[in-house]
């Protein structure tokens, strides 16, 4: 596409996503306070809670994108490890060896980088507005950057599939930070006269990023051009074979490209929670400092309502200064408020996240409660694994492999030829497979007396199948495990070992009967 063909492609999906920016408003405004400039313009600085009497919903949101930074994509634990897809396959020593070399050097990469700072705005804003954008790029120093874009900034595309699998971003730039992007050569006249005289002018730069007709000579299927759009001119153009974004949604209803979000569910309780705190508030202010009611005639001077003020009225009047009410129920407007609130944090899945323990807890209840509490998370985490953590792995490990951090002569060669697949052992995809685990320990315990009953019935059984299954299962590591060759060693020499002293049992066995028998030969020879 030419300049002209992107800048009518960008009114169209501005067209689309106008009924989105109000509600993205709305959410700002209340929820997600430091990105309430969808539609309005604020500057650096100015206070962006004018609209909040509670807080309740910005700190749930805070908790849901914390939670989710630390149960899917915690920088402590290594939540993922990298497979072919085939299990024979992954129980061959060379691959198995080199795709945990592989999956230690890609978690690595993203902790050295900024990733764990950018990926929680990703959750702020997956929470807030349903819709986060991360861009991945290589870097000179890291291997690879990243940076969350704002969901106001973007238009997204899908395909026939609902991925997206078109981004256009529009910000503005001034003409030194256009040269520092692109060079000087890249500008128009424009620009570059407002950069020779030292201009702040701002100008709209688009990058857009879509799915090539056909892919080229040079494996690229995605093609990326820089633009200034008021200008029709191009500053840069190039290729990627995937997209540079990961853009995940928290759940979406059919038919809409943008996502929908816990913020949006709770939404209108924290409208009423603010409009009743400031009822309450104003209620209790009442009750503390009640407006007075006095005699008209009763009073010399005007009323003294200060601490320690005295208020002088005529000798012999007996009417007194009254509060004009006395029964106010405050305690009923807080009582309905801890209600609300109890409902927001609901939406954002924070009593549900928050793992409440007892002293009396063994270690398989607390197990099997975190499992009963991640069980909800199954839809979302399915999404998050084909919109967000997939596309980002395969990213990452294709800068990787061009940027030469991973030798490709490394790779085995029964696995050049296939697509490395991806393994979650975050904590919650391990609370979501426990159950797998456990159901196997079940079923050894339920057959004990069998086998008690029957030694042969442990033929049954494939131990080796069931250890390396377990160890899937619980995330363990490779390297603790015997491969197939060192395996085979031990239980060898253990073979030999077992052999030969069954061989010296059975000597020192001949050898006693021997002598056994040549006593009783020497003692019949006697009695002859």
């Amino acid at each position: 596409m030419n300049v002209g063909d992107i800048k009518k492609r960008l009114s169209s999906l501005k067209s689309e996503r106008s009924n989105w920016e109000t509600l993205w408003q709305d959410i700002g405004d209340y929820i997600f306070t430091r990105k309430n400039t969808v539609l309005v313009k604020r500057t650096q600085g100015e206070d962006r809670q004018f609209y909040l009497y509670d807080n309740t919903g910005p700190q749930s949101l805070e908790l849901l994108a914390g939670n989710l930074h630390s149960l899917l994509t915690s920088s402590t634990q290594q939540w993922f490890e990298l497979t072919t897809g085939d299990e024979h396959l992954d129980s061959l020593d060379d691959v198995r060896l080199f795709l945990q070399k592989l999956t230690t050097k890609t978690h690595n990469i993203l902790n050295n980088s900024n990733f764990q700072m950018e990926v929680h705005e990703l959750y702020m804003d997956i929470g807030g507005f349903g819709t986060g954008l991360l861009a991945i790029e290589p870097d000179e120093e890291d291997v690879v950057r990243f940076l969350c874009k704002f969901i106001a900034d973007a238009y997204i595309k899908e395909d026939s599939r609902g991925r997206v699998n078109e981004v256009y971003l529009e910000y503005e730039w001034n003409a030194r930070q256009i040269v520092q992007e692109y060079g000087v050569d890249a500008l128009s006249e424009k620009v570059k006269r407002a950069y020779d005289n030292n201009e702040d002018t701002k100008f709209k730069v688009v990058h857009a990023v879509y799915p090539m007709k056909e892919k080229d000579v040079r494996g690229f299927t995605y093609e990326s051009v820089h633009c200034l759009l008021e200008e029709k001119h191009e500053l840069k153009r190039h290729g990627f074979k995937e997209l540079p974004f990961v853009v995940p949604r928290w759940s979406k209803a059919s038919g809409e490209t943008y996502g929908r979000s816990p913020a949006m569910v709770a939404l209108p309780e924290v409208k009423v929670l603010n409009k009743m705190v400031e009822t309450t508030l104003i209620g209790a202010e009442k009750v503390v400092d009640p407006p007075l009611q006095a005699p008209d005639d009763g009073f010399i001077s005007q009323l003294n309502t200060f601490p320690g003020g005295i208020s002088y009225y005529r000798a012999g009047s007996n009417d007194q200064i009254r509060p004009v009410f006395n029964d106010s129920r405050i305690d009923f407007g807080f009582q309905v408020i801890q209600e609300k609130q109890s409902k927001i944090r609901d939406a954002f899945y924070v009593n549900q996240l928050q793992l409440r323990t007892g002293p009396q807890m063994t270690a398989t209840e607390v197990m099997q409660r975190t499992e009963e509490q991640m069980r909800f998370l199954g839809p979302f985490l399915g999404r998050m694994q084909s919109e967000f953590l997939r596309p980002l792995l395969d990213r990452v490990v294709d800068i990787m492999f061009s940027r030469g951090v991973i030798d490709p002569r490394e790779v085995p060669p029964i696995i050049r030829s296939r697509k490395i697949d991806v393994r979650y052992s975050s904590f919650v995809a391990k609370s979501q497979r426990v159950g797998e685990g456990q159901n196997i320990m079940r079923f050894v315990q339920t057959i004990e007396p069998f086998i008690n009953a029957d030694q042969s019935a442990v033929d049954n059984l494939n131990a080796d199948g069931a250890i390396n299954r377990l160890s899937i299962i619980y995330g363990v590591p490779q390297d603790i495990l015997r491969n197939k060759k060192e395996l085979d060693n031990v239980r060898k020499a253990r073979a030999e070992a077992q052999q030969q002293m069954a061989n010296e049992q059975k000597q020192m066995l001949q050898a006693d009967q021997a002598q056994k028998l040549g006593s009783v030969m020497a003692q019949k020879g006697n009695n002859g």
